[in-house]
C-alpha cells in the first residue's frame, strides 16, 4: 500500500532559490528547496562543493 501525504506547498519565485528555515545546515541545503528550472543545474552542483577538501575544513572550523 502506498501512502501519500498532501500538505500546503508555496509557489516558487522565478528569481530566487527558496530554502525552508531549518534546512540551511552551514549554508548547505541538500534536502528541500524550491528552485526555478533556470537554476537547477547550479543548485545541484552543491555535491561538487561538498566533496572538496577545502569545504570540509571550513565546516570543521565553524
Amino acid at each position: 500500500m502506498i501512502s501519500t501525504i498532501l500538505d500546503f506547498h508555496i509557489n516558487g519565485d522565478k528569481n530566487r532559490i527558496l530554502i525552508p528555515e531549518g534546512e540551511d545546515y552551514y549554508g548547505i541545503c541538500d534536502r528541500h528547496a524550491i528552485i526555478p528550472k533556470e537554476y537547477i543545474s547550479k543548485f545541484l552542483k552543491i555535491c561538487e562543493y561538498i566533496n572538496l577538501e577545502k569545504s570540509l575544513e571550513l565546516i570543521q572550523n565553524t
